[in-house]
């Protein structure tokens, strides 16, 4: 038998690079401090020090949407699932599986302990973040959920879609009860004004929609279904733009008007104004300022219409009526428009809240940039972007001896600390593709789009010299392996070869600089180039799908190596130069060898094109990278995959570099602007396990894609379970029929049963470890494939642990689940009916113990309190604040009156 290769496990250690994702929405926390969300992190940033505070990660691949702030940080993922957050440990605690799809929206209610999400998936669903479980799901919608929001005077609910509809619900029946129809086109989001009876929504066209909301104080029947029926307005087919109001038993919808905006683009984000009820802020598309937009209320408008008729009066010269008539006045002169807060970008994404007297905004922008400033009084703009570039990372490049890492962008270049992965250098350039350290790393070399080449010393973060190379983009670069030189490639056909020179400037200090010593033409555009580890040949990648390889003392052809039927984007050569890789367009990598030029394997190694291959330094050992999102790592010489790294979840991997020295470290860097270094560790790799695990998680992706909500008793078209089938509910209801079956055998069978003998534990001690276990999130969809003979194992369990006072909470919320989803098997069985009962007396008993017991110690604190107060003379827990306020007023009354005395004298 052969030995095994041995291959260890590389994994992420860092990200860096990436401030904010603009797409996800910023959150303001205090006054300096904000939550945005980076990739698959969520950060707490103070903008005054310029420094990251809190990081709230997650080992699993996936990119944030959307963020809220409670009493946890909520995150919630493009793959659907919803992550709650301690706020101060920043730990995960709990994953709530609900949507199918992307979740676009989260939002909390004004006690933070109720959560709404709404996702492309169409569904709305309501959790409970104390309980950490879902309550209910709603339906209606059929296009992706843009906005939900609580109303806080009343238990309803207000969301908007991509159907153009904007439905109310009420949470006490789980149904629509409202649905506004007239917009032509997707409803983006929406505000509430004076004091949530004024509904204002923002769409894909520029016109801004009021509607006045009338709500009607009833009291709800017992026969749902007879009032929705009752309530149910027309139908949208009936319904058209012209409607000008909507009424039912529920609530009476005016449409009061629409102001059209100057802008054409379409409402990107509504804000409710925290220092005025009647104001809110909106921001459109493609814009750099936000738009505050105000109702006036009847003084105001008295006084802007008298003050309009006297201008029109002296206009005139004539005496114009000035009496007003507020009915005849048009909707449009009641909005007021102000332009405020303008951004030095586009913004994508912003925030405003109120503390102390200021009025704070934050807003993030398209380029990995977050602003701050301050309304009333309005303060300069505070940047939050150091440590980032702009745009996308297209170069990276690690020292010899890995502790510095150097990326490059469209407008700057950095230098980063591998120890800290702080930002030591930033000097601007043109727009880079390709970079290499050189000269004892304390210089770099910039290939750009414009043929030039880039001298940069890193000490004084200056450009040395700017050398014409090119006619056209300098598409690689690659140093001498005796590090006395260079050579560099291009869109003119053409491969240079460079050697370092020292010469004086003009203070007659030496700077190094480029001199040209060899030129190459060639027929074909040159997007990679490698010179092999000995120095005696070098390959080239021609934009004709070939990889020819040349002498490097003679430049005479050697070798030429075809097979691709795309362009070869990236090639490199083996330390031991006998293997050659090559990366297409065409998502193939082919390997050769270096001899006769002869194809060893090709490999379809992903699902789009290629960007980027290495070799690691001393093996055979090949990473490839491309715009899938995917780095994998090949065996050169067994043609087998080895490992998936998945960290740039679904944007293209533009390039990587590998430490040259111990080929411990890699970095990569894509299109989400993030830069991760990547580091082997000690722990072997099996590839059966490997090959396991990518199994399991395709499998589970196809779970996910093909689950079929099931229809639950008491459910209807509108309401449904909240949680949604997975892997995890699959694995959890196959835990819960073995502990059955483990403590069936424990109490009825012969033999021992070694799980249970060596935990020492009884039967039922292991169910009961068992149901505890279960997330509390996933314990419906668990208990819904429960075979129905599990089913009356588990209620007689149940029966047992209520009577011990054994998470009686846990086993009464099983016990009302099986009984609501089991009802009509349970009726026809005269036996588990008594047994129902049974559970039935047992669960009354518990919880009068229960109010017992809070009662008894509630009056006891009660008694303690009044103690403490007579004793002490002091008042305990009384409203801090609003005697502070008091304090406060009576000294501003107390300091004006002294003022106005001292005027008088």
């Amino acid at each position: 038998m052969g030995l095994t290769k041995q291959y260890l496990k590389w994994e992420s250690s860092s990200l860096f690079g990436v401030i904010c994702s603009a797409s996800v929405n910023v959150i303001l926390v205090g006054d300096f401090s904000i939550l945005v969300a980076a990739c698959e992190n969520v950060l707490m940033w103070d903008t005054r020090r310029q420094l990251i505070l809190r990081k709230y990660s997650i080992t699993e691949p996936g990119r944030i949407t959307r963020i809220a702030l409670g009493s946890q940080v909520v995150a919630g993922y493009n793959d659907g699932k919803i992550r709650l957050f301690d706020l101060e440990t920043c730990e995960c605690i709990t994953i709530l599986c609900g949507h199918k799809s992307e979740v676009t929206t989260l939002n909390f209610n004004e006690s933070k302990t109720l959560l709404v999400s709404g996702g492309k998936d169409t569904c709305i669903i309501v959790w409970d973040v104390l309980n950490q479980t879902g309550l209910f799901r709603l339906n209606g919608h059929t296009g992706a959920i843009t906005q939900v929001r609580f109303l806080s005077n009343r238990n309803y609910l207000v969301s908007s879609s991509k159907d153009c509809l904007v439905k109310l619900w009420d949470l006490d029946i789980k149904h629509c009860f409202c649905s506004i129809v007239g917009h032509k086109t997707e409803v983006y989001d929406f505000v509430t004004l004076r004091d949530e009876t004024v509904l204002c929504t923002g769409s894909l066209d520029s016109e801004m929609r009021y509607f006045k909301l009338n709500f009607k104080d009833m009291e709800k029947s017992d026969d749902v279904e007879k009032d929705m029926q009752s309530l149910s307005m027309e139908t949208d087919d009936q319904q058209t733009e012209s409607d000008s109001q909507y009424d039912n038993k529920w609530i009476k919808v005016e449409k009061l008007g629409s102001i059209i905006s100057d802008t054409s683009s379409k409402v990107d984000v509504m804000h409710k104004h925290p220092m005025c009820d009647n104001a809110f802020l909106v921001l459109h598309q493609k814009s750099k300022s936000l738009l505050c937009y105000k109702m006036m209320n009847e003084k105001e408008l008295k006084a802007h219409m008298k003050k309009k008729a006297k201008k029109l009066a002296k206009m005139s010269e004539q005496s114009i009526d000035t009496a007003i008539d507020l009915e005849a006045v048009a909707f449009s002169e009641t909005i007021t428009k102000e332009q405020l807060g303008k951004c030095s970008g586009t913004i994508k994404s912003f925030d405003i809240r109120k503390f102390g007297k200021q009025c704070v905004i934050a807003a993030t922008q398209h380029t990995n940039l977050v602003e701050r400033f301050t309304l009333f009084p309005e303060s300069e703009h505070e940047h939050l972007s150091q440590a980032s570039h702009s745009s996308e990372v297209r170069a990276v490049a690690i020292s010899s001896d890995s502790t510095l890492i150097a990326s490059c962008s469209k407008e700057s270049v950095k230098v980063w600390s591998k120890s800290t992965f702080s930002c030591l250098r930033t000097v601007p350039s043109g727009y880079a593709l390709c970079c290499c350290f050189v000269a004892g790393n304390k210089h770099i070399v910039l290939g750009t789009k414009s043929g030039k080449l880039y001298i940069i010393d890193i000490a004084i973060s200056e450009v040395l010299e700017i050398v014409d190379a090119h006619l056209g983009e300098v598409w690689t670069l690659d140093q001498y392996p005796n590090g006395k030189g260079l050579i560099s490639a291009g869109s003119d056909k053409s491969i240079k070869f460079w050697d370092y020179a020292l010469q004086p400037d003009n203070d007659e200090k030496l700077i190094l600089t480029l001199s040209l010593t060899r030129k190459l033409d060639l027929e074909e555009d040159i997007l990679s180039v490698k010179i092999s580890e000995n120095g005696k040949y070098f390959a080239a990648a021609l934009l004709d799908n070939t990889v020819k390889v040349f002498f490097m003392d003679s430049l005479k052809f050697f070798l030429s190596m075809y097979g691709h039927k795309l362009p070869v984007v990236s090639v490199d050569i083996s330390t031991d130069n006998t293997l050659l890789v090559s990366g297409s367009a065409d998502r193939n990598l082919k390997i050769w060898g270096m001899d006769f030029g002869d194809c060893h394997k090709s490999i379809f190694a992903h699902e789009e094109s290629i960007t980027c291959v290495r070799f690691l330094p001393k093996t055979h050992l090949i990473f490839s990278a491309g715009k899938d999102g995917m780095i994998k790592q090949w065996d050169g010489d067994k043609f087998q995959l080895i490992q998936t790294l998945r960290g740039h979840f679904k944007c293209a991997v533009w390039t990587l570099a590998v430490a040259p020295s111990t080929g411990s470290l890699m970095v990569s860097s894509g299109a989400d602007r993030s830069l991760r270094v990547w580091e082997r560790t000690m722990e072997p790799l099996v590839l059966d396990e490997e090959n396991e695990l990518e199994r399991e998680r395709e499998f589970e992706e196809e779970v996910d894609k093909n689950v079929i909500q099931p229809v639950i008793p008491g459910s209807s078209e509108e309401t449904n379970l909240p949680s949604r089938k997975n892997m995890e509910t699959v694995k959890a209801a196959e835990k819960i029929m073995e502990c059955l079956e483990n403590a069936d055998q424990f109490y009825n069978g012969v033999e021992k049963v070694a799980l249970l003998d060596a935990l020492g534990i009884t039967g039922q001690q292991h169910v009961i470890d068992t149901l505890t276990k279960v997330k509390s999130s996933e314990l419906e969809q668990s208990l819904l494939v429960l075979p129905f003979n599990y089913v009356i194992q588990l209620f007689e369990y149940c029966n047992l642990f209520i009577k011990q006072a054994l998470q009686v909470e846990l086993c009464t919320r099983i016990v009302l689940f099986l009984v609501r989803i089991h009802h009509g098997r349970i009726i026809i069985n005269e036996e588990l009916s008594t047994a129902i009962n049974q559970v039935g007396d047992s669960m009354q008993n518990q919880v009068t113990l229960f109010k017992d017991r809070i009662g008894f110690n509630t009056a006891a604190l009660t008694h303690l309190k009044q103690q403490i107060e007579r004793k002490k003379q002091v008042k305990l827990f009384a409203d801090a604040t609003s005697t502070f306020s008091e304090k406060k007023k009576k000294r501003q009354r107390r300091d004006k009156s002294k003022a106005i005395i001292t005027v008088v004298s």
